[in-house]
């Protein structure tokens, strides 16, 4: 085989890790001749590997957005980002780089693009693109492939080549250790079901489809499916783990068993922790019978299990890594999302109170921290040692922090003041930061993880000065659009895409647009990005219907380039609808919001609004005094 002179080293990461800074980078070593990256905005396929890397990258400052994928060649150097980032990577990237902008229409696929920039390559010596079979979605597998077969005919012969040994782990001696992280469980109350029982819950959706293996690759499904939660990833708190469910019994895979599964853990998992060796010996319900693996043989055993002559179907989700297809024969997989994710974002009646009771709390801290950012811009008076998007983020937190169930920030906030605002996932650095004055609108985008189960996600822009009326104007179409959509009322079956119009018809009213989607779902103290829902114009693999239980984001915006940006962002929950009829006997559907904290009056222009947009803002104000008003003066 010939020396590999393209290494695409595919990355599907998560878009909280590490203050949301992600880099792409070229490194040179005798072992490789370039180098690529790529970054996912999915947890979905986060693996220690991923971790370290990100270790490795932060000490390097090229460009930091949560997603954007990098492709180095001999010549040419070119990054895809989405409409979230056009303006950081404008200010970020040198001459090197080519921006493709991912969300226009005329720009290219990467694929696509390695095909016109690499050599063609012979059917005896083809060009090979190679990566970490751990590290890259089969579905994204898929697309690479496809694409490089469809070119044969043409005399162009490039290949996907699994190269099985991680090739940082080769150039990276001083690599830091992986995360290990001690677990904790989830009070029952908050979770509203014994992990055991959701086992019977997905066997019974096995059943259906005739499998006999289910694998959770999914940090986030093993930690919900199990009660657990961790803190190996910044933001998240989940843990490195896989799950295997089987008819008969259940396997978790952790790293390093003997420190992680202690005391209370073996209680929550049932474990015998004075006979580890005893399994399900004394486990009288099979759904009860849980194996506790190291993380590091997985793989072999997923090999093992799937071509055991007993097994004939392996259900593996649509997202899970090309690696994990590669250890089961391809005549016994079964492809398609497992019911986890949907069970996960349908949050159940003690979740839904969990959430609520979060939300309660990070609003009693917005409100005060919005209380006292009023006096601390004029005592201030313009001087960055005193008040700055750095310091204003810091405290926030600190007003997070007395609050009794608040773990740690769901992810890095966004702090930004001025033409800053205007950068849509900006995060604040000692080389960027500024004091915040009341010359101009400052936005802050921040969250937390709390220990009730609640993952909250809150954005406000604020004015401390006199606004102009051009801030006014936006602000106003801005919060108008996110009442619409709040308002709304759909029959049972409706995506995201078909409601994401209300948020933005006023800003397109005047012309204006946002380069992001318009609601993210929202985990139970998990990743504050959480699918298969979304609102967003366009489709989206694996997306499902708004239904009830869902928690969404609703944040439309607006944003001029080097000038201010606007944002409001209230989570709100998916629930049944009040109407007179059901037209052919469908359910109807709207939101509710769970998220309290105010907007900012003197950017509203409130002869913009209609009289029900009035009175939902009315009724907005007074759910907040009611149920966020005793615990701020307490």
């Amino acid at each position: 085989m010939q020396s590999i002179p393209i290494l695409l080293f595919i990355t599907e990461f998560c878009n909280e890790l590490n203050n949301s800074e992600h880099h792409g980078v070229q490194l040179t070593a005798d072992l490789i001749e370039l180098f690529c990256l790529i970054f996912a905005d999915d947890i979905a396929i986060v693996s220690d590997s991923v971790v370290g890397l990100q270790r490795l990258l932060d000490k390097l400052e090229l460009y930091c957005g949560r997603w954007s994928l990098a492709i180095v060649t001999h010549n040419q150097s070119a990054l895809w980002t989405d409409g979230r980032y056009y303006l950081q990577a404008e200010q970020q990237l040198d001459c090197n780089w080519i921006l493709m902008k991912s969300s226009e229409a005329e720009t290219q696929k990467p694929w696509d693009w390695l095909i016109d920039v690499l050599p063609s390559g012979t059917i005896q010596e083809p060009i090979l693109v190679a990566f970490d079979p751990t590290l890259i979605s089969i579905s994204a597998y898929n697309k690479y492939n496809k694409a490089f077969k469809s070119t044969q005919s043409a005399g162009v012969y490039i290949e996907m080549y699994s190269h099985e040994q991680n090739l940082i782990d080769i150039i990276w001696n001083d690599r830091p250790d992986c995360p290990n992280e001690p677990l904790f469980a989830l009070d029952i109350k908050w979770t509203g079901e014994e992990w055991y029982d959701k086992v019977i819950d997905h066997r019974e959706e096995m059943k259906k489809v005739g499998a006999d293996i289910m694998v959770l690759h999914a940090l986030d499904d093993t930690a919900w499916f199990f009660n657990l939660r961790g803190m190996d990833i910044p933001y998240n708190p989940v843990f490195f783990g896989y799950t295997i469910i089987e008819m008969e019994k259940t396997t978790l895979f952790v790293k390093n068993v003997e420190k992680l599964i202690v005391d209370d853990i073996h209680s929550h998992l049932l474990q015998d922790k004075n006979d580890q060796s005893a399994g399900c010996a004394n486990i009288d319900n099979n759904h009860k019978c849980l194996h506790i693996l190291e993380y590091d043989i997985f793989l072999p055993t997923l090999n093992n299990k799937s071509n055991e002559s007993d097994f004939t179907k392996v259900w593996i989700s649509t997202t899970a890594s090309y690696g994990i297809y590669g250890n089961v024969p391809t005549m016994r997989q079964y492809s398609a999302a497992v019911p986890t994710q949907l069970m996960k974002a349908q949050k159940n009646k003690n979740e839904i109170e969990g959430m609520r009771e979060g939300n309660i709390q990070d609003a009693v801290a917005m409100i005060e921290w919005m209380h006292w950012m009023e006096g601390a811009v004029v005592n201030a008076a313009g001087d960055i040692d005193k008040l700055s998007e750095i310091s204003a983020d810091k405290k926030v937190q600190e007003f997070r922090r007395k609050q009794p169930d608040f773990v740690m920030p769901s992810f890095g906030a966004i702090s930004a003041f001025g033409p800053n605002g205007a950068v849509i996932h900006y995060s604040s650095t000692p080389d960027t930061n500024v004091a915040i004055t009341d010359n101009n609108m400052y936005l802050l985008d921040s969250g937390g993880q709390y220990r009730c189960g609640a993952t909250t996600d809150i954005t406000r822009t604020m004015h401390y000065g006199e606004p102009e009326a051009r801030h006014r104007e936006a602000y106003t179409r801005v919060l108008q659009g996110a009442i619409d959509l709040s308002r709304s009322i759909f029959p049972e079956g409706t995506w995201g895409r078909d409601v994401d119009i209300h948020a933005r018809q006023q800003l397109w009213n005047n012309g204006w647009n946002y380069k992001h989607g318009t609601g993210h779902g929202i985990g139970a103290m998990l990743n504050v990005h959480e699918g298969p829902q979304r609102i967003a114009y366009g489709y989206r693999a694996g997306e499902a219907a708004l239904s009830p239980g869902m928690f969404t984001s609703d944040e439309p915006g607006y944003y001029e380039d080097h000038d201010y940006g606007v944002r409001i962002e209230t989570v709100f929950m998916t629930t049944e609808a009040e109407t007179p009829n059901n037209f052919d006997g469908k359910q109807y559907y709207t939101f509710e919001e769970v998220s309290f904290v105010p907007y900012e009056p003197k950017l509203i222009k409130y002869e913009m609004m209609t009289r029900q947009q009035i009175d939902w803002l009315n009724e907005y104000n007074r759910f907040t005094r009611e149920r966020v008003g005793p615990r701020v003066e307490q």
